[in-house]
C-alpha cells in the first residue's frame, strides 16, 4: 500500500481497527435468537434448555453469540441428535 496511501499512515505502529458494535446487535436481535436456541435439538441434548431459556437475558453476549453459532452450525451442517 505504499504507493496508495502516504507513508506516515502506512508505517504507522498505532493503528487501530474497527470494531464491530457486537452488544448493541445481539441485544437487537435478542428474541430472534431465543426462538432460534430454544428451538435447537442439539442444545436440548447437551444443556438445560429451560433453565437457559429462563434466564435468557442475563446471560453476557458472548455466551448468546456462541450459542447461536452453534444452533446455525447445527441447521447448515443439517446435524441430526
Amino acid at each position: 500500500m505504499d504507493q496508495e496511501i502516504p507513508t506516515n499512515i502506512v508505517w504507522r505502529k498505532n493503528k487501530i481497527g474497527f470494531e464491530l458494535p457486537q452488544n448493541e446487535i445481539i441485544d437487537l436481535l435478542e428474541p430472534e435468537l431465543r426462538k432460534l436456541i430454544d428451538g435447537s435439538a442439539l442444545l436440548e441434548k447437551i444443556i438445560n434448555k429451560d433453565k437457559l431459556i429462563s434466564n435468557f437475558t442475563s446471560l453476557d453476549e458472548r455466551i448468546k453469540w456462541r450459542l447461536y453459532n452453534i444452533v446455525k452450525w447445527e441447521e447448515i451442517f443439517k446435524v441430526k441428535v
